[in-house]
């Protein structure tokens, strides 16, 4: 009789994947440091170069490609992991999701959004010029309120406000997506990882055609997510070794090379090389639970990092238009200061206003507020 090796239960909290989506966030943060040249929204001068940047050296791959960070496809890690065997047995239901959710995602973006508006309307009266996005009229004012920047066809998706929040808006399509896959998903674990499959498969499809951008990326990205945890869901299951750590390790090594070297497709970087990145460090939480737990802050910051740094960009910029600063943003002092001002606001922001108003919401619209597996994820 063959002996079977049985995996412990899986980490209740993923630390990693935590700091992982906190690591992200930091790498459009530094993506993001481009704005402080334009001239106008959206233009670099013809003389600008990214080498001129600061530390450019060790940063060059993020400052070009850090925007790739976003499609890290840990929500759909996540998701699956938190809600999907939730919404399927009708625990969490679609007002507590909705709750859940408003209540994680929308008191911060508010504030930004109000924050971004008045700091646009100022620099227009400076110099008739909005800083980095142009379309901050009253129609993407309301757009943005209700997180439906990115719901409009591809073509009419124009910058606007608190440029970031265009990500949000498409995991908010997403999550509608998502709770009427969970709460149809039919409990055999090969079915769910089919359908998982093949939602990944139809977005590269949909991307490859360069059509319905909602369907595209986003769907393939949020499912090769959610088909990762399906794989960690089954080791545990069945017991798988945990040699397929060390298999995982080497695939996603070979991906990042090949994607490196031979310049494989951004589908494969997307629908594989992620994919094997975020489940081996589900694996690694699993071998150990408190792996990651002393530098947790990271992770739980996430959010108001990547909300928080247009408003500090803008702040900077606003400061400059107005002759009260005159900062050299070639200089490294400059841009170690750019990065002090976001996590230094993002830390108080997130302890002292995101948990307290998450807390004061799920209070007042839930009856017994709770997440489905206990404290929840900083996604």
């Amino acid at each position: 009789m063959k002996r079977r090796i049985i995996m412990s239960a899986p980490a209740k909290h993923l630390y990693l994947l935590d700091i992982l989506r906190g690591v992200a966030a930091l790498a459009v943060v530094i993506f993001h440091y481009v704005g402080f040249y334009f001239t106008a929204p959206l233009t670099l001068p013809d003389t600008f170069t990214r080498a001129q940047m600061p530390f450019y050296a060790a940063l060059s791959v993020i400052y070009s490609d850090g925007w790739r960070a976003v499609e890290l496809l840990l929500s759909g890690f996540i998701f699956f992991y938190q809600y999907g065997d939730a919404i399927r047995s009708r625990t969490v239901g679609g007002y507590e999701f909705f709750v859940l959710r408003f209540s994680r995602l929308y008191p911060l973006h508010f504030v930004t959004l109000i924050l971004v508006a008045g700091g646009q309307l100022i620099s227009t009266s400076i110099d008739h010029q909005p800083v980095m996005y142009a379309c901050n009229d009253a129609k993407r004012f309301l757009l943005n309120l209700f997180f439906l920047t990115d719901w409009l066809p591809g073509n009419w998706v124009c910058w606007s406000f608190n440029g970031p929040v265009w990500s949000l808006s498409v995991e908010i399509f997403l999550y509608f997506l998502f709770f009427f896959f969970a709460l149809l998903m039919p409990a055999s674990w090969m079915a769910r990882f089919a359908s998982a499959i093949g939602l990944t498969v139809l977005g590269i499809f949909i991307y490859s055609q360069n059509k319905l951008h909602l369907f595209g990326v986003p769907l393939f990205c949020f499912y090769s997510g959610g088909t990762a945890y399906l794989l960690w869901e089954r080791m545990h299951r069945d017991g798988w070794s945990k040699a397929i750590v060390a298999t995982t390790a080497l695939s996603a090594l070979a991906g990042c090379i090949a994607f490196t070297v031979l310049h494989f497709t951004e589908s494969a970087l997307y629908a594989l090389i992620f994919p094997l990145i975020v489940l081996l460090l589900a694996l690694c939480q699993d071998w150990s639970r408190d792996l990651g737990r002393p530098i947790r802050v990271i992770g739980e910051i996430s959010y108001s990092t990547y909300l928080i740094h247009f408003p500090v960009i803008l702040l900077l910029l606003l400061l400059q238009k107005a002759s009260i600063t005159h900062l050299d943003f070639s200089k490294s002092s400059t841009w170690l200061l750019y990065l002090a001002m976001v996590v230094g606001i993002s830390i108080p922001s997130h302890y002292l206003f995101e948990r307290r108003a998450q807390r004061f919401l799920r209070k007042r619209l839930l009856a017994s507020p709770r997440s489905p597996i206990g404290k929840e994820a900083t996604v």
